[in-house]
């Protein structure tokens, strides 16, 4: 099958779109993760001072 000459040039910009999408998907997913971190720390850090947020533990 021949590709037509307009769709063989959108090709690569496709290609790096989707490879930008990915890169930002994975870049927003590690943030996510930070941040669980982060509120599991607190919670952590509250629950044995206090023991006021044992009820929120993840």
């Amino acid at each position: 099958m021949t590709i037509p000459g307009a769709a063989r040039n959108l090709n690569p910009v496709l290609a790096g779109a989707e490879a930008a999408f990915f890169y930002e998907a994975a870049r927003f997913t590690d943030l996510c993760r930070d941040l669980l971190n982060i509120w599991q720390n607190v919670c952590q850090t509250v629950d044995n001072r206090s023991g006021l947020v044992s009820s929120l533990e993840v």
